[in-house]
């Protein structure tokens, strides 16, 4: 055997020298080269090369593929986190009072909790479940509430934003006890939401990664809404008049036992034609709700959960457009041809486009659609009547008042006297600089 050396504290051997028998090695390699026909690598020195040592290669090879393994890990993390973390967003928007609050509770199955308060402005909440594609992963749905009507209609822009816009569902409430409001308040925030879209749209087209977002959002709206009609096919029959927003759209129509036990079978028949009109040439669903009437519930709780957490799709024949029933009427499962037409033919020619049509056949059986305002113009007068006065406050507020006139008369004599000041010198300057003749 080779001898050995033994390391400098004398304990441990060190590796054995380089024997004679590498030479060999090397010489028979070369014959072999030679015998093949084959003219030997040369080294360095002339000598023949030098063939790369079986454990380097062996020992890049594993590097190179633990590498590989590394970011197949990698990957297979992301995606696994990605689903983990599916979330999606609701947002529900309406007038005050309309039922949002009620309908958030009921698709949160909370009734316990007794009655909803009113919601003062935008509040959040949220419904998470277990994954049932992805063991162990988690879905959650974030669930806005945009509170103060038509006055605070700009926090719409918080939960619609760049990064929801892929899996957010807006929830339109209509109250349906108050009839004459609910064709102008739901064209309201259908405008209301295509503009903060636009104005989203706009930002992103000057990112060339986000430029064509929009486009293949709203491609994808009418895909499924081709989907879900009863003839099925790539197009809708009505494609060419549906404007998609390109985010999930659900009018719910709210407390309908109410507005059924007072209204006359014309206005509720006129009340489902044009609801549905708007709902369709949006491409959104529509559907009745009374929080007692336990079907209606289920059907809007169904709804949500598909748009939501990809639940079973409302089938084209679970449509429902009897309007003295609780309709459900889900995207792309209604057409114009069913929904008829509002007015005459000749009447029809004479307005600039069908949804003026509707709206006049709105005010011929209701009364005149009311103008909608917004912001602080919508703000309503807390006390109109002035039935909760306070000496005390009201007292506290002339005083506050009248201090609040003497600052600003102060502030504005103060400014005059600084403007006055400075004419003088003004003058004067001018005067100095001016050449002699």
């Amino acid at each position: 055997s080779a001898p050995t050396e033994r390391g400098r504290d004398g304990d441990a051997p060190a590796l054995p020298r380089r024997s004679s028998s590498r030479k060999v090695e090397d010489g028979a390699d070369a014959a072999k080269e030679k015998k093949d026909g084959a003219a030997p690598k040369k080294r360095a020195d002339g000598s023949g090369a030098k063939p790369a040592p079986k454990a380097a290669t062996a020992t890049a090879e594993s590097a190179e593929g633990e590498q590989k393994d590394l970011m197949k890990m990698i990957v297979q993390q992301n995606r696994k986190q990605a689903a983990q973390n599916a979330e999606w967003s609701a947002i529900f928007v309406g007038s005050q009072g309309c039922g949002k609050s009620t309908l958030l509770q009921k698709f949160l199955m909370s009734e316990g909790q007794g009655d909803p308060k009113p919601t003062l402005a935008l509040e959040y909440s949220f419904a998470r479940r277990a994954s049932k594609t992805t063991p162990g992963a988690k879905e959650v749905a974030h669930l806005w509430e945009v509170g103060g009507g038509t006055a605070l209609a700009n926090l719409l822009d918080v939960p619609i934003n760049e990064t929801s816009l892929k899996t957010a569902v807006v929830v339109v409430c209509a109250d349906l006890s108050k009839q004459n409001e609910v064709f102008a308040l739901v064209s309201f925030w259908l405008e209301q939401l295509r503009a903060r879209i636009h104005k989203l749209e706009s930002a992103m087209q000057k990112v060339p990664a986000k430029a064509k977002l929009m486009e293949q959002l709203r491609q994808r709206a009418a895909k499924r809404f081709a989907s879900a009609a009863s003839a099925g096919g790539d197009k809708h029959e009505d494609e060419g008049m549906v404007k998609h927003l390109g985010v999930t759209v659900v009018i719910a129509a709210c407390k309908f036992d109410e507005f059924s036990s007072s209204a006359e079978a014309k206005l509720k028949r006129t009340m489902g034609r044009c609801l549905r009109f708007l709902a369709h040439v949006n491409g959104a669903s529509l559907l009745y709700v009374s929080k007692d009437d336990k079907q209606s519930v289920n059907n809007f709780r169904a709804l949500l959960t598909h748009y939501l957490f990809k639940g079973p799709q409302p089938a084209a024949k679970s449509k429902q457009a009897d309007h003295l029933q609780h309709m459900l009427i889900p995207a792309g499962s209604d057409s114009l041809k069913d929904i008829g037409m509002p007015l005459r033919p000749e009447e029809m020619t004479q307005l600039p486009s069908p949804l003026d049509a509707w709206r006049k056949k709105w005010e011929e059986d209701f009364d005149k659609t009311p103008v909608i305002k917004a912001g602080p113009e919508a703000v309503q007068e807390l006390d109109p009547k002035g039935q909760y006065k306070e000496w005390q406050v009201d007292t506290a507020l002339v005083q506050k008042e009248q201090d609040l006139k003497l600052y600003l008369s102060s502030q504005q004599q103060e400014k005059d006297k600084a403007e006055t000041a400075k004419k003088p010198l003004a003058r004067s300057a001018s005067t100095k600089a001016a050449p002699k003749r």
